[in-house]
């Protein structure tokens, strides 16, 4: 490369040369001149410039977040063939992954996992990333309102929490199976007798309360007035609860 006299003043002049890349890319050097103190002991510089020729890494598969799992499987892909891949689950140190990758025990709280791709081990593309919150407590259920037990009427109304911001229910009514619900949940026309409501909740993770929130009560729609006391118990009236010892004459009676 030949300099001839430059006058005074200040131009920049690039000049690149070639050599050989990886996979037969070009790798180009380029060097920048500063006439302007080139007469009085000038420089110039060069400084090579790797080809941004790096895998792009893509996530295709991850856990759903938040999840009530302590188990993570990833997959992923590069837009390059023969790309090599390396995974971290922060701050873990980069240990080479081939897809899918998967994590197991993880312990509650959030989790960050990366990987990158590469052809030229020197050259490491950009990290693809997740984070996601592993959550393994259920939450707990609470009937915050209910029918009096006995109650008069052929109707029901409950109402319920758990302890987490957001979650969903499931009711079931005299074990006829669970089904989702909202709080206040209302029951309509229910027979004379014994009944249990259950109701359990689920969090945004995917966990269940195992042991839902139950009640248990007596619907007994006949008027009290209306009872005759059977023979044999002595002119008392019997506890309106116990339903099996009033007799319904289809009549209303004169009370004693």
């Amino acid at each position: 490369m030949r300099f001839y006299k430059i006058t005074f003043g200040i131009f920049f002049l690039v000049v690149s040369s070639i050599s050989s890349g990886y996979e037969g890319e070009p790798r180009a050097t380029s060097c920048s001149i500063f006439p302007d103190i080139w007469e009085y002991g000038g420089f110039f510089s060069c400084q090579k410039q790797n080809p941004q020729k790096a895998p792009i890494v893509s996530i295709t598969s991850h856990p759903i977040d938040p999840i009530g799992q302590a188990e993570a499987t990833f997959e992923f892909t590069a837009d390059m063939e023969g790309a090599s891949f390396e995974c971290t689950l922060h701050p873990a140190e980069w240990e080479s992954c081939t897809s899918p990758k998967t994590y197991i025990g993880l312990s509650e709280g959030t989790h960050l996992f990366l990987v990158r791709g590469y052809i030229d081990p020197g050259h490491k593309g950009k990290s693809a990333y997740f984070s996601w919150e592993v959550e393994l407590t259920a939450p707990d259920t609470e009937i915050t309102f209910a029918p009096p037990d006995p109650s008069e009427s052929p109707d029901a109304v409950f109402e319920f929490e758990c302890d987490e911001a957001e979650c969903t229910f499931e009711c079931e009514l005299d074990g006829g199976g669970y089904f989702p619900c909202s709080s206040p949940e209302e029951y309509e026309g229910l027979e004379d007798g014994e009944h249990e409501f259950s109701v359990r909740a689920w969090d945004t993770a995917g966990n269940v309360d195992a042991s839902p929130a139950e009640y248990i009560w007596t619907v007994n729609t006949i008027p009290h007035d209306s009872w005759q006391v059977p023979p044999g118990l002595g002119g008392a009236l019997p506890d309106r609860r116990v339903g099996h010892t009033a007799i319904w004459t289809g009549q209303r009676t004169a009370s004693a």
